[in-house]
């Protein structure tokens, strides 16, 4: 791995796993916290870091005369990751309390971050919506404002209305996050 030393957060054999079960399960085991996730987050700028660039050159060697030459992604990725960890931090922050700024910087971030989500992952589902546009990923442009007019919701449990939600919403769409249009620009 390139810049294998330039991460000051450790990547163990238990990081490595959550990794590899993620590659090959497309989730996380069930034993994996909230906390193991952040750690995660903390940690992706630098796995995204010149990841797929042996990949990339190795395809631009061997490709057939006139294709179109690949450009290797990782930097707009370590943009994004970079943008969301800027932004996941400063909504959970609690102290000091958010202040008036700090709201409209995480609504232009969220702004900034939907935009990145739309140029850097181009990609639709079968039902031709693009995947990044969940409504989860499009509630982050409004957690400025839900701050503003209730509070900061760190520590907040919401098991009841998720339970729910998953019941009476999710599994009566098929359980999925796709097709909820907000009315909101």
């Amino acid at each position: 791995m390139h810049g294998a030393h330039a991460c000051l957060v450790p990547i163990n054999y238990f990081v490595a796993s959550i990794f590899e079960y993620l590659q090959i399960h497309g989730k996380t085991h069930s034993s994996i916290r909230a906390a193991d996730l952040r750690h995660l987050l903390l940690l992706l700028p630098f796995v995204l870091d010149n990841l797929l660039k042996d990949e990339v050159d190795k395809y631009n060697r061997d490709k057939a005369q006139g294709s179109d030459v690949l450009v290797d992604p990782s930097e707009e990725l370590v943009m994004v990751a970079n943008t969301f960890v800027s932004w996941y931090k400063l909504f959970r922050r609690t102290n000091p309390p958010k202040t008036p700024r700090d709201v409209q910087t995480l609504t232009r971030q969220a702004d900034q971050l939907l935009g990145m989500f739309i140029t850097v992952f181009p990609y639709k589902n079968k039902k031709g919506l693009l995947i990044m546009d969940t409504e989860k990923v499009h509630s982050l442009k409004h957690c400025g404002v839900e701050i503003a007019n209730y509070a900061n919701p760190i520590n907040t449990s919401c098991d009841g209305p998720e339970g729910g939600h998953k019941l009476w919403v999710k599994a009566q769409g098929g359980n999925t996050n796709q097709g909820l249009q907000c009315p909101c620009p």
